[in-house]
């Protein structure tokens, strides 16, 4: 605990601009998630249906393993009987702050934080991320498995904790 509070008054400006960027994030990914765009899409629809039918079951995922954690995830608002059009979203939403993170982290190996920043900040600004990441479907998961394979390859190539790095990676790139 020590070491963290030595952290953060050595590094508050790195801690407070990364908090602000999150926010940010959020904020950018969670913006009027319901209304743009405005009613549900074909595939909407069809999740929006399943959900009130309890249909994600694991029997399900056993015949669609491809999208399993996205399917997972949507289990939790179907439990709880809240499949509205935003929590629907909120799913891929919260998929592509992950993604984002792990993009960050990929651009960061490479070139440093200041282009990590800019190329990251270009990336979730895409319209192609937006409507992705804000669209209610497990395509998400395929920006997030692309990118997990990337960081597999670093941890690959790296030779500090080779084995641990390793099983994670390939246990991800495997879940996805």
């Amino acid at each position: 605990m020590s070491e963290i509070k030595k952290w953060l008054r050595d590094y508050w400006s790195v801690a407070l601009i990364t908090l602000a960027a999150l926010i940010a994030l959020v904020s950018f990914l969670w913006f009027r998630l319901v209304s743009i765009p405005n009613g549900y899409s074909n595939g909407e629809w069809l999740i929006h249906n399943n959900l009130a039918a309890k249909k994600y079951t694991f029997l399900y995922l056993w015949h669609h393993v491809a999208f399993a954690p996205y399917y997972i995830a949507l289990m939790i608002p179907q439990y709880i009987n809240r499949y509205g059009l935003f929590s629907i979203r909120s799913i891929g939403a919260l998929f592509g702050i992950i993604s984002t993170a792990i993009f960050f982290y990929i651009i960061w190996r490479w070139w440093g934080t200041l282009i990590a920043v800019l190329a990251t900040l270009m990336f979730t600004t895409s319209f192609w991320f937006v409507q992705t990441s804000r669209n209610a479907g497990p395509i998400i998961l395929y920006i997030l498995a692309g990118l997990i394979i990337i960081n597999l390859g670093f941890v690959v190539r790296d030779k500090k904790n080779h084995d641990t790095k390793t099983l994670l990676s390939a246990l991800l790139a495997l879940v996805l």
